[in-house]
Protein backbone atom coordinates (compact mmCIF):
# COMPACT_ATOMS: atom_id res chain seq x y z
CA UNK A 1 0.00 0.00 0.00
CA UNK A 2 1.41 3.44 -1.28
CA UNK A 3 1.23 5.44 1.93
CA UNK A 4 0.63 8.82 1.68
CA UNK A 5 0.91 12.45 4.71
CA UNK A 6 -1.81 14.99 4.36
CA UNK A 7 -1.97 17.83 6.81
CA UNK A 8 -4.73 17.13 9.40
CA UNK A 9 -7.29 20.01 9.68
CA UNK A 10 -6.91 21.54 13.03
CA UNK A 11 -9.95 22.32 15.48
CA UNK A 12 -9.65 26.06 17.22
CA UNK A 13 -10.51 26.28 20.78
CA UNK A 14 -11.35 28.97 22.72
CA UNK A 15 -13.12 29.04 26.00
CA UNK A 16 -14.28 32.59 25.31
CA UNK A 17 -16.01 31.35 21.72
CA UNK A 18 -20.11 32.59 21.27
CA UNK A 19 -22.26 29.84 20.05
CA UNK A 20 -22.52 30.84 16.58
CA UNK A 21 -18.62 31.17 16.68
CA UNK A 22 -18.53 27.64 18.08
CA UNK A 23 -20.87 26.59 15.17
CA UNK A 24 -18.27 28.44 12.21
CA UNK A 25 -15.56 26.63 13.80
CA UNK A 26 -16.58 23.07 13.81
CA UNK A 27 -18.29 23.46 10.30
CA UNK A 28 -15.21 24.69 8.80
CA UNK A 29 -13.51 21.54 10.61
CA UNK A 30 -16.11 19.08 9.28
CA UNK A 31 -15.42 20.64 5.50
CA UNK A 32 -11.61 20.59 6.15
CA UNK A 33 -12.16 16.62 7.34
CA UNK A 34 -14.32 15.84 4.33
CA UNK A 35 -11.96 17.17 2.01
CA UNK A 36 -9.18 14.96 3.36
CA UNK A 37 -11.03 12.24 3.56
CA UNK A 38 -11.89 12.31 0.24
CA UNK A 39 -8.45 13.32 -1.07
CA UNK A 40 -7.31 10.26 0.95
CA UNK A 41 -9.78 8.21 -1.16
CA UNK A 42 -8.65 9.43 -4.25
CA UNK A 43 -5.14 7.95 -3.23
CA UNK A 44 -6.57 4.37 -2.06
CA UNK A 45 -8.33 4.84 -5.94
CA UNK A 46 -4.63 5.45 -7.31
CA UNK A 47 -3.16 2.78 -5.38
CA UNK A 48 -5.63 0.16 -6.54
CA UNK A 49 -5.30 1.12 -10.48
CA UNK A 50 -1.59 0.84 -9.77
CA UNK A 51 -1.07 -1.93 -7.98
CA UNK A 52 -4.36 -4.26 -9.12
CA UNK A 53 -3.21 -7.22 -10.74
CA UNK A 54 -5.81 -7.79 -14.23
CA UNK A 55 -8.35 -9.96 -14.65
CA UNK A 56 -6.87 -11.76 -17.46
CA UNK A 57 -2.92 -12.90 -18.50
CA UNK A 58 -1.53 -12.12 -21.69
CA UNK A 59 -2.09 -16.11 -22.56
CA UNK A 60 -5.99 -15.04 -22.86
CA UNK A 61 -4.61 -12.11 -25.39
CA UNK A 62 -1.01 -11.20 -26.20
CA UNK A 63 -2.08 -7.48 -25.84
CA UNK A 64 -2.93 -7.93 -22.35
CA UNK A 65 -0.88 -6.06 -19.89
CA UNK A 66 1.20 -7.78 -17.05
CA UNK A 67 0.34 -4.48 -14.52
CA UNK A 68 -0.94 -1.22 -14.84
CA UNK A 69 2.61 0.45 -14.69
CA UNK A 70 5.93 0.13 -13.84
CA UNK A 71 5.55 -0.46 -10.35
CA UNK A 72 9.34 1.82 -9.93
CA UNK A 73 7.15 4.70 -10.89
CA UNK A 74 4.87 3.85 -8.21
CA UNK A 75 5.55 5.64 -5.58
CA UNK A 76 6.51 8.77 -7.58
CA UNK A 77 3.38 8.62 -9.57
CA UNK A 78 0.74 8.19 -6.69
CA UNK A 79 2.21 11.39 -5.54
CA UNK A 80 2.53 13.40 -8.68
CA UNK A 81 -1.37 12.51 -8.93
CA UNK A 82 -2.23 13.57 -5.37
CA UNK A 83 -0.57 16.99 -6.07
CA UNK A 84 -2.69 17.69 -9.17
CA UNK A 85 -5.77 16.32 -7.77
CA UNK A 86 -7.98 19.46 -9.26
CA UNK A 87 -6.68 18.48 -12.83
CA UNK A 88 -8.24 15.23 -12.78
CA UNK A 89 -11.70 17.09 -10.74
CA UNK A 90 -11.68 19.08 -13.82
CA UNK A 91 -10.93 15.79 -16.17
CA UNK A 92 -14.03 13.85 -14.63
CA UNK A 93 -16.43 16.90 -14.94
CA UNK A 94 -16.25 17.38 -18.27
CA UNK A 95 -16.71 13.67 -19.23
CA UNK A 96 -20.52 14.68 -17.60
CA UNK A 97 -20.84 10.62 -16.28
CA UNK A 98 -21.11 9.13 -12.84
CA UNK A 99 -20.57 6.11 -14.05
CA UNK A 100 -17.90 3.59 -12.63
CA UNK A 101 -16.10 3.16 -16.36
CA UNK A 102 -15.60 6.96 -17.14
CA UNK A 103 -14.03 7.11 -13.61
CA UNK A 104 -11.98 4.34 -14.13
CA UNK A 105 -10.91 5.61 -17.53
CA UNK A 106 -10.45 9.14 -16.46
CA UNK A 107 -8.05 8.36 -13.48
CA UNK A 108 -6.03 6.05 -16.03
CA UNK A 109 -5.98 9.17 -18.27
CA UNK A 110 -5.30 11.31 -15.44
CA UNK A 111 -2.24 9.20 -14.36
CA UNK A 112 -0.70 8.88 -17.93
CA UNK A 113 -0.73 12.71 -17.49
CA UNK A 114 1.43 12.76 -14.56
CA UNK A 115 3.57 10.11 -16.04
CA UNK A 116 7.40 10.64 -17.16
CA UNK A 117 8.26 10.49 -20.50
CA UNK A 118 4.40 9.99 -21.78
CA UNK A 119 1.71 12.42 -23.80
CA UNK A 120 -1.39 11.46 -24.19
CA UNK A 121 -2.97 12.19 -27.85
CA UNK A 122 -6.40 12.03 -27.90
CA UNK A 123 -8.67 9.87 -25.81
CA UNK A 124 -12.39 8.98 -26.34
CA UNK A 125 -11.83 9.64 -30.13
CA UNK A 126 -14.30 8.57 -32.27
CA UNK A 127 -13.93 6.64 -35.45
CA UNK A 128 -16.67 7.28 -38.41
CA UNK A 129 -17.64 6.14 -41.67
CA UNK A 130 -20.18 8.25 -43.87
CA UNK A 131 -23.19 6.80 -41.89
CA UNK A 132 -22.07 5.63 -38.68
CA UNK A 133 -19.67 5.53 -35.84
CA UNK A 134 -17.82 2.61 -35.73
CA UNK A 135 -16.16 3.19 -32.15
CA UNK A 136 -14.03 4.53 -30.30
CA UNK A 137 -10.16 4.58 -29.56
CA UNK A 138 -10.13 4.71 -25.37
CA UNK A 139 -6.66 6.09 -25.33
CA UNK A 140 -3.83 7.11 -27.31
CA UNK A 141 -0.42 8.44 -26.40
CA UNK A 142 3.08 8.24 -27.00
CA UNK A 143 5.70 6.89 -25.43
CA UNK A 144 9.57 8.51 -25.34
CA UNK A 145 11.39 5.97 -26.00
CA UNK A 146 15.52 4.64 -28.09
CA UNK A 147 15.43 4.79 -30.92
CA UNK A 148 12.34 6.50 -31.85
CA UNK A 149 8.76 7.14 -29.91
CA UNK A 150 6.17 4.38 -29.65
CA UNK A 151 3.23 5.62 -30.55
CA UNK A 152 0.02 3.13 -28.55
CA UNK A 153 -3.69 2.03 -28.76
CA UNK A 154 -5.02 1.08 -25.59
CA UNK A 155 -8.47 -0.40 -24.63
CA UNK A 156 -9.24 -0.80 -21.16
CA UNK A 157 -12.11 -2.22 -18.30
CA UNK A 158 -13.36 -2.52 -15.16
CA UNK A 159 -15.60 -4.81 -14.53
CA UNK A 160 -16.77 -7.29 -11.90
CA UNK A 161 -18.34 -10.61 -12.38
CA UNK A 162 -20.18 -13.58 -11.00
CA UNK A 163 -19.14 -16.95 -11.82
CA UNK A 164 -22.02 -19.61 -11.78
CA UNK A 165 -21.83 -22.59 -9.66
CA UNK A 166 -19.97 -25.29 -11.07
CA UNK A 167 -18.61 -23.43 -13.96
CA UNK A 168 -15.74 -25.17 -15.58
CA UNK A 169 -13.46 -21.97 -16.60
CA UNK A 170 -15.87 -21.26 -19.55
CA UNK A 171 -15.78 -17.21 -19.95
CA UNK A 172 -19.55 -17.10 -21.00
CA UNK A 173 -20.19 -18.28 -17.19
CA UNK A 174 -19.56 -14.95 -15.88
CA UNK A 175 -22.04 -12.45 -16.14
CA UNK A 176 -22.24 -8.90 -14.93
CA UNK A 177 -24.59 -7.94 -11.53
CA UNK A 178 -27.18 -6.70 -14.18
CA UNK A 179 -26.98 -9.47 -16.38
CA UNK A 180 -26.86 -7.31 -19.63
CA UNK A 181 -22.90 -8.18 -19.82
CA UNK A 182 -20.94 -11.15 -20.06
CA UNK A 183 -17.15 -11.84 -19.32
CA UNK A 184 -17.01 -14.25 -22.68
CA UNK A 185 -18.53 -11.12 -24.59
CA UNK A 186 -16.96 -8.42 -23.69
CA UNK A 187 -13.49 -10.02 -24.16
CA UNK A 188 -14.80 -11.01 -27.88
CA UNK A 189 -15.70 -7.38 -28.50
CA UNK A 190 -12.47 -6.29 -26.92
CA UNK A 191 -10.22 -8.78 -28.49
CA UNK A 192 -11.84 -8.63 -32.66
CA UNK A 193 -12.88 -5.33 -32.44
CA UNK A 194 -12.09 -2.75 -30.11
CA UNK A 195 -8.18 -3.18 -30.08
CA UNK A 196 -8.08 -3.98 -33.79
CA UNK A 197 -9.52 -0.59 -34.49
CA UNK A 198 -6.18 1.02 -35.29
CA UNK A 199 -5.80 -2.09 -37.97
CA UNK A 200 -8.99 -0.83 -40.21
CA UNK A 201 -9.04 1.62 -42.60
CA UNK A 202 -10.79 4.24 -40.95
CA UNK A 203 -9.14 3.66 -37.32
CA UNK A 204 -5.76 4.30 -39.82
CA UNK A 205 -7.12 7.26 -41.27
CA UNK A 206 -7.86 8.84 -37.95
CA UNK A 207 -4.94 7.99 -36.63
CA UNK A 208 -2.98 9.62 -39.78
CA UNK A 209 -5.01 12.64 -39.31
CA UNK A 210 -3.92 12.56 -35.19
CA UNK A 211 -0.40 12.46 -36.25
CA UNK A 212 0.48 11.46 -39.90
CA UNK A 213 2.35 8.03 -38.23
CA UNK A 214 1.31 5.40 -39.70
CA UNK A 215 2.94 1.95 -36.80
CA UNK A 216 0.68 1.95 -33.60
CA UNK A 217 1.03 -0.37 -30.76
CA UNK A 218 -1.86 -2.10 -28.98
CA UNK A 219 -2.70 -2.86 -25.36
CA UNK A 220 -5.32 -4.35 -23.29
CA UNK A 221 -5.81 -3.11 -19.50
CA UNK A 222 -8.45 -5.17 -17.73
CA UNK A 223 -9.17 -4.88 -14.22
CA UNK A 224 -11.93 -5.43 -11.82
CA UNK A 225 -12.95 -8.61 -9.31
CA UNK A 226 -14.66 -11.93 -10.17
CA UNK A 227 -17.24 -13.40 -7.23
CA UNK A 228 -17.62 -16.60 -6.88
CA UNK A 229 -20.48 -18.49 -6.13
CA UNK A 230 -20.79 -19.20 -1.43
CA UNK A 231 -20.44 -22.70 -0.86
CA UNK A 232 -20.68 -23.73 -4.79
CA UNK A 233 -18.11 -25.03 -6.37
CA UNK A 234 -17.00 -23.09 -9.24
CA UNK A 235 -13.81 -22.92 -11.42
CA UNK A 236 -11.75 -19.43 -12.29
CA UNK A 237 -11.86 -18.07 -15.79
CA UNK A 238 -9.47 -19.83 -17.99
CA UNK A 239 -6.46 -17.64 -18.38
CA UNK A 240 -7.50 -16.07 -15.24
CA UNK A 241 -4.84 -13.65 -13.35
CA UNK A 242 -3.71 -16.34 -10.48
CA UNK A 243 -3.79 -13.34 -7.72
CA UNK A 244 -6.94 -11.59 -9.54
CA UNK A 245 -9.03 -10.08 -6.96
CA UNK A 246 -12.20 -11.95 -5.73
CA UNK A 247 -15.03 -11.82 -3.84
CA UNK A 248 -18.40 -14.31 -2.87
CA UNK A 249 -21.79 -14.03 -4.25
CA UNK A 250 -25.14 -15.58 -2.79
CA UNK A 251 -29.14 -15.05 -3.23
CA UNK A 252 -30.91 -12.88 -0.79
CA UNK A 253 -32.19 -16.67 1.42
CA UNK A 254 -28.33 -16.92 1.97
CA UNK A 255 -28.00 -13.80 3.62
CA UNK A 256 -27.81 -13.94 7.26
CA UNK A 257 -26.09 -17.85 7.13
CA UNK A 258 -23.42 -16.18 5.24
CA UNK A 259 -23.26 -13.12 7.33
CA UNK A 260 -23.14 -15.05 10.71
CA UNK A 261 -20.20 -17.13 9.10
CA UNK A 262 -17.74 -13.94 8.61
CA UNK A 263 -18.55 -13.15 12.69
CA UNK A 264 -18.85 -9.19 12.42
CA UNK A 265 -21.73 -6.94 12.82
CA UNK A 266 -20.14 -4.26 11.00
CA UNK A 267 -21.49 -3.81 6.96
CA UNK A 268 -21.46 -1.57 4.57
CA UNK A 269 -23.21 -0.76 1.21
CA UNK A 270 -21.08 1.22 -0.68
CA UNK A 271 -22.39 3.22 -4.14
CA UNK A 272 -20.57 2.69 -7.41
CA UNK A 273 -18.37 5.39 -7.30
CA UNK A 274 -16.42 3.96 -4.05
CA UNK A 275 -16.01 0.26 -5.79
CA UNK A 276 -12.12 1.08 -6.85
CA UNK A 277 -11.28 2.42 -3.29
CA UNK A 278 -12.72 -0.33 -0.79
CA UNK A 279 -9.46 -1.23 -0.03
CA UNK A 280 -9.61 1.96 2.38
CA UNK A 281 -8.86 1.59 6.27
CA UNK A 282 -12.39 1.16 7.57
CA UNK A 283 -11.94 4.43 9.25
CA UNK A 284 -12.14 5.91 5.96
CA UNK A 285 -15.20 4.98 4.46
CA UNK A 286 -16.99 4.62 7.70
CA UNK A 287 -16.86 7.93 8.17
CA UNK A 288 -18.38 8.81 5.00
CA UNK A 289 -21.24 5.82 4.50
CA UNK A 290 -23.38 4.19 7.11
CA UNK A 291 -22.04 1.14 9.53
CA UNK A 292 -24.72 -1.65 9.40
CA UNK A 293 -25.63 -3.56 12.27
CA UNK A 294 -26.17 -7.46 10.65
CA UNK A 295 -30.00 -7.24 11.73
CA UNK A 296 -30.13 -3.64 9.54
CA UNK A 297 -28.33 -4.35 6.91
CA UNK A 298 -30.21 -7.49 6.25
CA UNK A 299 -33.52 -4.99 6.88
CA UNK A 300 -32.10 -2.62 4.02
CA UNK A 301 -31.36 -5.05 1.03
CA UNK A 302 -34.07 -6.97 1.43
CA UNK A 303 -35.74 -3.96 0.74
CA UNK A 304 -33.36 -2.59 -1.82
CA UNK A 305 -33.55 -5.80 -3.50
CA UNK A 306 -37.03 -6.55 -3.32
CA UNK A 307 -37.77 -3.31 -4.84
CA UNK A 308 -35.04 -2.95 -7.69
CA UNK A 309 -34.63 -6.75 -8.71
CA UNK A 310 -31.26 -6.49 -8.59
CA UNK A 311 -28.30 -7.71 -6.69
CA UNK A 312 -26.19 -5.02 -4.58
CA UNK A 313 -22.63 -4.97 -3.63
CA UNK A 314 -21.43 -5.07 0.39
CA UNK A 315 -18.72 -5.25 2.28
CA UNK A 316 -17.94 -6.80 5.59
CA UNK A 317 -15.89 -5.10 7.91
CA UNK A 318 -14.44 -8.02 9.64
CA UNK A 319 -12.66 -8.59 13.13
CA UNK A 320 -9.21 -9.05 11.78
CA UNK A 321 -9.28 -5.41 10.20
CA UNK A 322 -9.89 -7.13 6.59
CA UNK A 323 -12.92 -6.48 4.40
CA UNK A 324 -14.61 -8.78 2.88
CA UNK A 325 -16.65 -8.08 -0.16
CA UNK A 326 -19.62 -9.55 -1.81
CA UNK A 327 -22.71 -9.43 -3.96
CA UNK A 328 -26.36 -9.95 -2.59
CA UNK A 329 -28.71 -11.46 -5.45
CA UNK A 330 -32.38 -11.83 -5.87
CA UNK A 331 -32.97 -15.42 -4.87
CA UNK A 332 -34.15 -16.01 -8.32
CA UNK A 333 -31.16 -14.36 -9.71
Amino acid sequence: MIRCDFIKPQCETAVDLDNKSLNVTLDTYEKRRGKVIQTDLLAHEIDWLLTSPPLLTPKAHPRILAQGANRALLPWLARQALENTSVFEDMLAQRRSTRLGIRYETLWQFLYKQTPNCKILASNLPVRDTTRTLGEFDLLYQKMSQPAPRYIHQEMAIKFYLGKPCSQGNWFDWIGPDHSDQLGVKMKKMFDSQIRLSHTDDGKRVLNQLTGHQIWEQELLIQGYLFYPWNKPCQAPDNSHPRHLRGDWLPLKQLRQYCESLGTDAFLIPPRQFWLSLQAPSEELTALLTVYSLSDFSSSLTQHITQTNKPILATAELLSGTRKLFFVTPDHW
